[in-house]
């Protein structure tokens, strides 16, 4: 199961979830970023650490103004899950300001993981994408470091019939302060057309009825 969960090193955590393509200061009125937007999307790479076009969840298909590249991305002809903060040209195009790829959950059987861990987190939010091939979710998660070795938290998805309960393993990875991390599941890998969410959180667990 640990080999395709999504593992979080302490100091990816403490990264900022949107690397700036820019370092231009913040422009007030009807500067640079006074129409900015912010949205998940499916990006395309063309190769080179490029992206020359995106899908929005509310289905928007927006061409970029400007080659714009990322160490990350680095196969030609693929798409990427991710988070685009961008100023609107017009109805098909977008001129690209951030940009940070958005870790996707695999989803295992509960009666295939060896040993369920549900240490608890902060729940933001869930919610369905509109074009709904994915399920999106806000989380904090507790980080911090250590003189020795800092551990690794280890992030998926267990389900149980129509039960979908978030799988996360603190390690030992210190429990200082709390850093926001976005994340989709991908609908395909659900196996039911409606589930019931499940977290558990620091103040209890959280449960929401979700359809897709």
């Amino acid at each position: 199961m640990h080999r395709k969960a999504i593992r979080l090193a302490t100091a990816l955590l403490a990264a900022t979830t949107v690397a700036a393509c820019t370092t231009d200061s913040y422009e007030t009125g009807n500067g640079r970023y006074s129409m900015l937007r912010g949205d998940f999307v499916v990006a395309h790479a063309t190769g080179k650490n490029a992206i020359d076009y995106v899908l929005t969840d509310d289905g928007d298909s927006l061409t970029m103004t400007t080659d714009y590249s990322f160490s990350s991305v680095a196969k030609p002809d693929t798409f990427y899950r991710a988070q685009l903060y961008y100023n609107k040209v017009d109805d098909h195009a977008a001129e690209p300001i951030a940009f940070g790829v958005v870790p996707t959950l695999p989803v295992y059987p509960l009666n295939r993981i060896e040993k369920m861990k549900t240490d608890p987190v902060r729940f933001e939010s869930a919610w369905v994408a509109k074009t709904k091939p994915y399920l999106n979710l806000s989380i904090d998660i507790m980080i911090g470091t250590t003189d020795g070795d800092n551990g690794k938290q280890t992030i998926a998805m267990a389900q149980n019939g129509d039960t979908l309960t978030f799988y996360h393993d603190q390690d030992s990875v210190p429990e200082y302060y709390s850093t926001r991390v976005y994340m989709s599941v991908p609908y395909d890998r659900i196996a039911a057309d409606s589930f019931l969410l499940r977290v558990n959180t620091y103040d209890g667990w959280k449960e929401m009825r979700l359809k897709k």
